[in-house]
């Protein structure tokens, strides 16, 4: 039997959530009020701590859609053991879109040395320069804003609030929240289980190395142009524009961190084969693991710009569901 570690809002010390579920809170940050959509199983009950799973939108998403989007929720719904909180990214960029772009801040993504894209194929000046952005360069595309700080200040707040296991607090996200997933597992590998980032990377010269060992899955598609999962022989690899690291560069810039035994070996999982997923481990000491598929730049099994927009935890798309499942 696995011991959980209980939070403090177990055994009385928190607050009953409304279960089965998804509900809108938020915490002020930093003179921010940041957004989020939380789900509690009905097997909650403020006794045992449950694992939380983290999602992080991609650019321009928002929390609600990311919850149906994942198929994190539902799998949640359907198993009802976890919770689910999926976070809303700043949406500061004053450019009238509908949605003001909800986006991360990681290492990169506002330039702070090194290269992260070829300033040529942008024009040369500032393209999407957020309010909280306040110097804002050529390869900057995000918000201004400690979003690390931010998800560690959410942890401790929802760990005050709620009855979680703090031993199984996990990070997904998908293409800019991929890359944010990669941040934060590098930032907070302390108290985090593991991250499944999906259609991520970090940008090139810019990867932060995990403190501490972290287990990763990483989900990649062949067809994925935004953010290519193979790159030159140096592991580079660009849309065009901006510059990543290649899966297997990033993972081995990783491995001191990892304390990694560079083994690599097939890693097999009940996915493989359905849309020609394969999974490989890159060590042989601790969980990295890197997945491709034949899909393009979206989730495991979804259809590149085929979104649910209004969520509820009773839908259970089935496309979308097969990645919350590969993820948990």
């Amino acid at each position: 039997r696995v011991i959980a570690f209980k939070s403090a809002g177990c055994g009385g010390g928190g607050r009953m959530p409304k279960l089965n579920h998804t509900f809108g809170s938020s915490l002020l940050f930093e003179g921010y009020n940041r957004t989020f959509n939380l789900f509690f199983p009905g097997t909650y009950d403020g006794e045992e701590g449950l694992p939380l799973v983290v999602g992080i939108h991609g650019w321009g998403g928002t929390s609600l859609e990311d919850a149906c989007d994942s198929g994190l929720t539902a799998v949640a719904m359907d198993t009802q053991n976890f919770a689910t909180v999926h976070l809303q990214g700043m949406q500061d960029y004053p450019s009238g879109n509908p949605s003001n772009w909800g986006a991360w801040h990681f290492n990169g993504s506002n330039s702070n040395g090194g290269v992260s894209c070829e300033v040529n194929a942008k024009g040369g000046g500032p393209k999407y320069c957020y309010d909280s952005n306040t110097n804002c360069t050529a390869c900057d595309w995000t918000d201004g804003v400690d979003d690390v700080a931010f998800v560690d200040a959410l942890l401790d707040s929802l760990e005050d609030e709620y009855c979680i296991d703090t031993s199984r607090v996990y990070v997904s996200g998908q293409s800019n929240g991929g890359m944010m997933t990669y941040q934060l597992g590098a930032s907070l590998s302390h108290r985090l289980a593991a991250i499944a980032p999906i259609s991520g990377s970090m940008h090139w010269q810019h990867a932060v190395a995990p403190l501490n060992p972290i287990p990763v899955l990483a989900v990649t598609g062949v067809l994925d142009g935004t953010v290519p999962g193979n790159g030159t022989d140096d592991g580079k690899t660009t849309d065009g524009t901006w510059w990543y690291y290649s899966m297997d560069k990033l993972a081995e810039l990783w491995s001191q961190g990892q304390q990694c035994d560079s083994i690599s070996a097939f890693y097999p999982t009940s996915f493989d084969g359905i849309d020609d997923l394969w999974c490989k481990s890159v060590c042989s000491n601790i969980d990295h693991v890197l997945c491709s598929w034949s899909g393009a730049h979206n989730y495991f099994t979804g259809v590149a710009g085929e979104y649910i927009y209004e969520c509820t935890p009773e839908i259970l798309d089935e496309t979308n569901y097969r990645n919350g499942q590969l993820v948990w």
